[in-house]
């Protein structure tokens, strides 16, 4: 059996609303994830998690067709078979988005829910990772909302995550080895972080070896939540905690072991020292300034978002936004110039150049022969010089 021949899909309710990716996590719960689909292969055992507000069939072949371009984009392969029930699979949204992509389908007989038991293990699988995360992280850390239940799409996500990175115990494989066929380094598990612990988000400013300001420690405080789907694999999403703001950050300090969680009265000195600790020990860089052989800057990284900034953070950024406007604009002037200067200049018609002496034995053209062309005639494509030159031909031969 090859990678995508065979994949068992089921859908789970959860009956707390869960928080959107995007947002500041202020929407009803109708507006809210309310379950999602488990897609499960049985080549690889590689398993992916569709969050969905509804479980009807259109967010269904949404997400369904989310998992198709994924496993195209890592694997090169299309699947060719699905295994479900009789529910939300079966309706004609669905095998009609089955049929146009010559994809089979399977269902489980009536009450028989060992038949889809790969499917079902799955979600028990990564429901009790993603509630391990939960209860981790809310024994160590209950201000500010960190120890929130309405996050657990989050750390349903960062299970999947985990779960294709961990080597099965009998094959020493990963799913994503198996799926891409190339041995992997894992480093993705090295550098992983505790689900839920605390995040300080820096400027790219403070990256060459400065240490993290006091005035800033609380105020870019947040809550790591997983990585970003859309970015690379170890860009971490945040959580800003007054605001709920969630966000890719490519400049963060993890406290894995939640030790400056505790930051007020005489301990403020012992949190400090922690914190200096951490800025050397696990402050993750994902992108840095980038620079041409002439030092100028072509390349910095996104802003920080303004719920991270105080009045002095956003007046900055007002003008590092202007100031690489103007580079831009500089840049395309150049660009234009060097275009303009290598541009060929049009050819001179009506014979040589004036001034210029023609060296003896010379070819001459036709156009070149003054004899019969004065320097008032027209251009030769013109009616008006053709019939002055044949008038003058006239008179010669009289």
């Amino acid at each position: 059996m090859e990678v995508g021949d065979f994949v068992s899909t089921d859908q789970f309710v959860c009956r707390t609303p869960g928080q959107l990716p995007d947002g500041y996590g202020r929407e009803g719960a109708k507006g809210r994830f309310n379950g999602g689909t488990i897609y499960n292969d049985a080549a690889s055992g590689l398993i992916w998690v569709e969050n969905q507000v509804s479980l009807g069939a259109n967010e269904t072949v949404m997400g369904k067709e989310r998992f198709e371009q994924w496993m195209y984009d890592h694997a090169c392969v299309e699947i060719k078979h699905f295994h479900g029930d009789n529910g939300i699979f079966s309706s004609d949204e669905y095998r009609q988005d089955c049929t146009e992509k010559m994809q089979l389908q399977s269902f489980l007989g009536v009450g028989a829910q060992h038949q889809n038991s790969k499917a079902e293990r799955a979600i028990q699988t990564i429901m009790y990772m993603a509630r391990t995360f939960m209860v981790h992280s809310s024994l160590h850390w209950t201000d500010m909302g960190a120890d929130d239940i309405s996050l657990w799409p989050f750390a349903v996500k960062h299970a999947v995550w985990i779960y294709n990175r961990v080597p099965n115990r009998e094959s020493g494989l990963t799913p994503l080895e198996l799926i891409t066929k190339q041995k992997a380094d894992h480093r993705d598990i090295l550098r992983s972080h505790v689900w839920g612990c605390p995040a300080y988000v820096l400027e790219p400013k403070l990256q060459n070896g400065q240490k993290l300001p006091k005035w800033n420690r609380r105020s870019r405080l947040g809550q790591f939540l997983g990585y970003s789907d859309e970015h690379s694999s170890l860009v971490a999403n945040v959580r800003h905690l007054k605001t709920g703001f969630i966000s890719p950050q490519y400049h963060v300090v993890f406290d894995d072991l939640f030790e400056s969680v505790f930051s007020s009265g005489p301990n403020d000195a012992i949190v400090d020292a922690i914190c200096e600790d951490l800025y050397k020990s696990s402050c993750e860089v994902y992108a840095t300034d980038e620079y041409d052989a002439h030092d100028n800057l072509v390349y910095k990284p996104p802003p920080l978002d303004e719920v991270w900034l105080d009045a002095e953070g956003r007046e900055q950024s007002k003008l590092e936004l202007r100031q690489q406007r103007k580079r831009n604009d500089e840049l395309m002037r150049n660009r234009d110039m060097a275009i303009a200067d290598m541009a060929p200049t049009p050819a001179t018609q009506g014979g040589p150049v004036p001034n210029d002496p023609v060296p003896d034995g010379a070819l001459l053209s036709d156009d070149d022969d003054e004899s019969f062309i004065s320097n008032d005639t027209e251009s030769e494509g013109d009616f008006g010089g053709l019939v002055t030159m044949l008038m003058m031909m006239l008179e010669v031969l009289r």
